[in-house]
């Protein structure tokens, strides 16, 4: 079994990973998020979005009740929100969003994001 300090210090890396991810994309820095584990296909996808919506804001609101660690393995639900601006006025997008990270020797990536 798990200690509980264990587990928080655990969800404490995760969140720290997901405050990478949610940094790059407030940067609009497409190297910072392939560096927490985006893959290429996508950190193009997030380019071409950017280069499209320049003023774009994306946020992640990840409940801690919805993040799930496994080994070394963590599967969090949450809902990302999207702002672009359309005919000159901000419009929003919400969905919901999985993060599923993978733990290494040097700390906990994203590996899947769908």
């Amino acid at each position: 079994m798990i200690a509980a300090c264990q587990v928080v210090t655990e969800a404490t890396r995760v969140q720290e990973a997901l405050d990478r991810f949610d940094s790059a994309l407030a940067a609009h820095d497409v190297d910072r998020l392939q560096a927490v584990g985006i893959e290429p296909v996508s950190v193009k996808g997030w380019q071409r979005f950017f280069k499209s919506n320049p003023d774009a804001k994306v946020t992640d609101s990840c409940p801690v009740t919805t993040l799930f660690i496994g080994g070394n393995t963590a599967i969090w639900n949450c809902t990302e929100t999207s702002t672009i601006t359309s005919s000159g006025k901000p419009v929003q997008y919400a969905h919901l969003i999985q993060f599923t990270f993978t733990k290494t020797s040097g700390g906990w990536l994203i590996s899947d994001r769908k």
